[in-house]
């Protein structure tokens, strides 16, 4: 058959309505030139003949025949004999052969899909500091089902959201043998949790066909991270922690306060699931004097000791709004009371 980019390319068998060459040659295995050399092809219940003036010794000559869009399925049989002119020959069961392929109706193709990895998923850093999995390199192996004609066959391939894949070939894809072996690379979303999961694949041939199913196996690999933040509302503290990793990770939580400054801890000791986030309290603050004190929080994996994070808030006393009311009022009968004071003297004076 013909292919637009490689050009005449072998199969094993052909379509209804397929157009294709049949191609053969004749070789000289004797010593001297042949001559008047006749080839008589019975092409499938038609006879035609080729014929050669000349061949000479070691030499091959080629015939051809063009199919233009045969209207025929079934088995295709073509019976090949050679004769000459020549008084030596020597063997001539030699001249003959024979041939046959499929001429398969417009049906449905079937295939068996294997992969298998070539690499493992790892978490590289871009050049720009940030992290990312590595790609995942699988070879897709297509073979035949059953017997079939060649094929051109669209894959699809259904990742998860926001993952990537590439194909290191052009769709749809040229399938002339029993095999064929294509390459594709998967990238997970650096947002995906660890685990184990299966990418489906599935064929649909030149007629429109659903035509093979397979899968990719895909081990995502655990990644740590960790996240804290600290406010304080009125006289609580609010802790936040996150876990910025991909798997369940267990944390613990401690803290450096200042001196002056004392609180408590609701919980030192958590387990948060890929990307889970928690808030705990800072309880009883006791802070000795008005001025603000430091309190510093620091987060650790229990899993990964080189992951931790850790936050500084300035912690400051709180007045609440009675306490302000009661301020105020004092120091409104404060100032009467240095009115008072201060007409007394001044009458005092007068007398």
């Amino acid at each position: 058959i013909e292919d637009d980019v490689k050009g005449l390319i072998e199969v094993q068998n052909v379509e209804k309505n397929d157009s294709f060459l049949i191609w053969g040659s004749i070789y000289n295995l004797g010593t001297v030139k042949a001559e008047n050399v006749t080839v008589v092809v019975n092409d499938n219940g038609n006879e035609l003949k080729f014929e050669f003036s000349e061949i000479e010794p070691g030499q091959s000559k080629n015939w051809s025949m063009n199919k233009e869009k045969i209207n025929y399925y079934g088995e295709y049989t073509m019976n090949v004999v050679a004769f000459s002119e020549d008084d030596f020959e020597i063997d001539g069961t030699n001249n003959l052969t024979s041939y046959s392929f499929h001429v398969f109706d417009n049906e449905k193709h079937q295939y068996h899909i294997d992969t298998k990895n070539k690499n493992l998923l790892e978490i590289e850093t871009t050049n720009s500091g940030e992290y990312e999995f590595s790609w995942l390199e699988s070879t897709i192996i297509i073979n035949n089902a059953k017997r079939q004609s060649w094929d051109t066959l669209v894959l699809d391939v259904d990742t998860p959201k926001e993952w990537d894949y590439k194909l290191n070939f052009v769709l749809p894809i040229l399938h002339v043998l029993d095999k064929t072996e294509i390459t594709l690379q998967l990238k997970p979303a650096l947002e995906t949790t660890v685990g184990e999961y299966k990418i489906k694949i599935n064929l649909t041939d030149r007629n429109g066909f659903e035509a093979g199913q397979g899968e990719i196996t895909v081990n995502v690999p655990q990644y740590y991270g960790v996240k804290i933040s600290a406010e304080q509302i009125d006289n609580n503290i609010n802790i936040g922690v996150t876990n910025s990793g991909n798997g369940k990770d267990t944390f613990k939580l401690g803290k450096e306060l200042e001196e002056g400054l004392g609180l408590y801890l609701s919980e030192t000791y958590f387990e948060l699931d890929a990307f889970e986030s928690i808030v705990v309290n800072g309880i009883g603050i006791e802070l000795e004097a008005s001025e603000p004190k430091n309190a510093k929080f620091r987060i650790e994996s229990m899993s990964n000791a080189n992951i931790s994070a850790e936050v500084v808030l300035e912690v400051k006393k709180y007045i609440s709004d009675g306490d302000k009311k009661n301020q105020f009022t004092n120091i409104i009968l404060a100032t009467i009371a240095i009115a008072l004071i201060t007409g007394i003297i001044y009458q005092r004076r007068i007398q």
